[in-house]
């Protein structure tokens, strides 16, 4: 599609915006002219076009009135139109000029003041580069390295006041004493490690608060005072002694012989009590004869075997065991038959019985002095998991005094740790390891003990180049006078 020009007529296309033969915008009115072509251009605008001549009052600033309306004035703009001549009139005013044949006459025209192309202020007409002279003084000034300094600081305080200049050497603007500078920057490591240590021994500390030692727990408010160890047994009373067992029983072993798995063949958790009642008869020259009956029994047991149900595995080896016997109580040594031999750990002897049994010291002894006695105690399960006694090494060191269920008693810390030689029952296996550790409460008046806390954890294995079997122990002994 295509439009024609409204100020050439010539034919462009539809949607230009400026017009290819005259360069006119298509969107302005043509002024005036035959045919829709534009009068002839004053003076002013005709400058505009002309290279070097855009000094007219068209480039004049905006911001002065005064020469915008000098400019309008002169070049007639906002004026009234001068009178049209007419073909009658044969008067002409000779300032007018003369139009050619063949166009219509022209506006009249004035010069306007020259703008100066540095600050685009009025200039003198014919002035050197069209500088103004306040340019051409500024230029001078620049030229001879005075570039000028301003009158006003950013800040908005004048640097000539004297409280401004007073402000700045005050104290008040900055600290009135310096930082202390550091000296040497081999602190920091120093620091680092000694925080360091500090953090660990905190870890230490609380890891170790977090699992108290179940003896120490038990000899907790024990006085650490001198006292004689008495080797001696009641008379005229019956005396009734339990001795509780809550033990797990755990055996595995590898059933195949192309696995190196291990299977669980016994997992019980067993409570078992041997009561003993005592009567003194009389005294001998090396102890004390006494009347002693014991039974055994099993109060509960659950778990898994592979068998079957662990309540019904005859793993106990004394249920239903009553025995009774005159029995000779050594001052120093284990409790035996009266003119017979020992009798059996785990059914027919309290463990640590009497003080004389753990081969105390006669004379007084002081806080932590230590002995050593070998111990048979069941403590130890075989591969069908029933208790079998066993001789412990074991390490007695006196703690202090200590009043128990209202008897007056000495306190005396045991350490046990297996022998290497081990009995017929449990004869097939070569290895055995672990231990047992305990507090213990010895009447001051005849050395009989009032109570006692074993924890045990006790294991017997197979090694052949690997672990074959394994049979474990592990729990609590509570010994109790009633």
């Amino acid at each position: 599609m295509r439009m024609d020009c409204p100020h050439c007529g010539e034919e462009t296309l539809m949607g230009a915006k400026t017009c290819l033969s005259c360069g006119k915008s298509l969107f302005s009115r043509p002024t005036g002219g035959k045919g829709g072509a534009d009068l002839p251009r004053s003076g002013a605008s005709r400058a505009m076009d002309i290279p070097g001549q855009s000094d007219t009052h068209l480039g004049r600033r905006r911001s002065d009135p005064s020469d915008a309306s000098e400019s309008f004035a002169s070049s007639g703009v906002g004026s009234e139109a001068p009178p049209q001549s007419t073909p009658n009139s044969s008067a002409r005013d000779p300032s007018t000029p003369s139009s050619s044949a063949s166009g219509p006459p022209a506006l009249p025209t004035s010069q306007g003041p020259a703008l100066c192309k540095l600050c685009l202020g009025p200039c003198e007409p014919g002035a050197e580069n069209r500088i103004c002279a306040s340019c051409r003084g500024l230029k001078s000034e620049m030229s001879e390295g005075n570039l000028g300094q301003n009158d006003e600081y950013i800040h908005p305080n004048n640097s000539n006041e004297s409280s401004f200049l007073d402000r700045m050497g005050s104290k008040d603007l900055r600290p009135t004493q310096r930082g202390e500078r550091r000296v040497s920057l081999r602190r920091g490591p120093v620091a680092a490690l000694i925080g360091l240590v500090l953090a660990l021994v905190a870890g230490a500390v609380v890891v170790l608060d977090g699992e108290p030692n179940p003896v120490d727990v038990h000899l907790q408010g024990v006085k650490p005072i001198q006292s004689e160890l008495t080797h001696a047994v009641p008379r005229d009373q019956l005396v009734e002694i339990d001795t509780d067992y809550r033990l797990r029983i755990h055996r595995e072993a590898i059933l195949g012989g192309f696995t190196s798995k291990m299977e669980t063949v016994v997992d019980l958790s067993q409570h078992s009590v041997q009561s003993a009642q005592m009567m003194f008869v009389r005294d001998e020259s090396n102890g004390s004869v006494v009347d002693l009956s014991t039974e055994c029994r099993v109060a509960m047991q659950d778990g898994k075997a592979r068998s079957g149900d662990a309540r019904e595995v005859a793993a106990y080896p004394w249920v239903g065991h009553i025995a009774k016997w005159r029995v000779l109580v050594p001052k120093k040594g284990t409790p035996s038959v009266l003119g017979g031999a020992g009798l059996p750990a785990g059914s027919d002897i309290t463990p640590f019985l009497t003080l004389g049994t753990t081969r105390a010291p006669s004379a007084a002894v002081l806080a932590n002095e230590s002995w050593t006695s070998p111990q048979a105690l069941a403590l130890v399960a075989d591969g069908n998991g029933a208790l079998t006694a066993h001789l412990y090494e074991c390490t007695f060191t006196y703690r202090g005094r200590k009043v128990v269920a209202a008897h007056d008693c000495v306190a005396v810390h045991v350490l046990g740790k297996p022998l290497r030689d081990l009995p017929e029952r449990l004869e097939r296996y070569n290895r055995i390891g672990g231990g047992f550790e305990g507090a213990l409460y010895f009447d001051v008046a005849t050395g009989l003990i009032v109570e006692g806390d074993l924890y045990t954890d006790v294991n017997v294995r197979i090694e052949s180049g690997r672990v074959d079997e394994r049979a474990g122990t592990s729990g609590h002994v509570r010994i109790s006078r009633r």
